[in-house]
């Protein structure tokens, strides 16, 4: 019995249009403001080539080279990147308003709560992040897809931990549902938990944590409301591995059968190490993994974490050469 691990580059080999880059798609055209305002907080802003005077014969050039450039510094591993917000934006935000507050209130007592509302104003818009991944992926058309490995039609002997939010194991190649852990959610029917996306820095909310308790031992409001609202965001924006390796601990528990581990489209990144520590805690270093990588920079980066992970018997795979057809 083998167990596959699915990650995004298995549906982008699909056809299926489910990069980040593709989300922010969504997000541009159907709900822009969120977009700006988001990004802002990572320190990109929109851009307007009639405000630099750019000729129209170079805009569009431009604005392809500026939506590159802000895909290779955020949104190719946008998990990782949204776990680093710009904190110099945060600051000047709050701490601007928080000094017009103190001059209004002619001291820094009695400004909390009002400071919370504003600050909940300001960032909160945030919370709406998984609402909007849950309405992209319902947009996410499989109709267009096709088997490409044979072995995996109607397979019903082998398990799948799928990162993926599409139902393409169910809908393209036939595997039951009771075969699949869609550790991160998915879309009804097929998953019963909305998809989730989020970044792992977990030190930074515990920094914040502790800052605002200083601040409210010291009796600073504005400090403390401040702490508070960076906390909240980071908050929302996290994704709990702990909570969701819990949450599917029953799953987890059936891989002690596994017989061989084959990855598929996952770049074993920082964010989901966690799952992979859990496969190896429960199965064991000696289980042979098969690992496809889609580049040799790629490979060199899965090799490391491998290493790391302390797995022994590792054959690695270039994806070209996986797929019939």
């Amino acid at each position: 019995m083998k167990l596959y691990i699915i990650g995004n580059g298995f549906d982008r080999a699909h056809g299926l249009k489910t990069s980040y880059w593709d989300f922010r798609c969504y997000l541009n055209r159907y709900a822009e403001q969120f977009l700006v305002e988001f990004e802002k907080l990572y320190g990109h802003y929109p851009f307007d080539p009639d405000e630099y005077h750019v000729p129209k014969s170079k805009q569009k050039e431009l604005m392809k080279r500026r939506d590159n450039a802000l895909n290779e510094t955020m949104w190719k591993t946008f998990e990782e990147s949204i776990g680093n917000p710009e904190e110099t934006e945060f600051d000047t935000i709050c701490d601007s308003t928080i000094a017009a507050m103190k001059e209004l209130d002619s001291g820094p007592i009695g400004i909390e709560d009002t400071l919370n509302l504003y600050f909940e104003e300001q960032f909160g818009f945030v919370k709406d992040l998984q609402n909007y991944l849950l309405k992209w992926a319902k947009k996410i058309e499989l109709k267009n897809a096709s088997i490409k490995k044979d072995s995996l039609k109607n397979n019903t002997t082998d398990f799948f931990l799928t990162f993926n939010y599409t139902p393409t194991l169910e809908c393209v190649y036939g595997i039951p549902v009771s075969h699949i852990c869609h550790i991160h959610g998915g879309i009804p029917p097929y998953c019963s938990h909305n998809p989730v996306i989020g970044h792992g820095n977990r030190e930074s909310i515990m920094k914040w944590k502790k800052w605002k308790d200083e601040n409210v031992i010291l009796f600073d409001e504005g400090g403390s409301s401040k702490c508070r609202a960076i906390v909240n965001f980071y908050s929302r924006t996290f994704k709990d591995t702990e909570q969701m390796i819990g949450k599917h601990m029953d799953f987890f528990h059936g891989l002690q059968r596994i017989e061989e581990v084959i990855v598929i489209g996952h770049s074993l990144g920082k964010v989901d190490i966690p799952y992979f520590e859990k496969i190896v805690e429960i199965n064991g270093k000696d289980t042979p993994w098969t690992i496809l990588y889609y580049s040799s920079s790629e490979k060199d980066a899965m090799e490391r974490i491998i290493r790391a992970l302390g797995i022994k018997n590792v054959n690695m795979t270039s994806s070209i050469d996986y797929w019939d057809r």
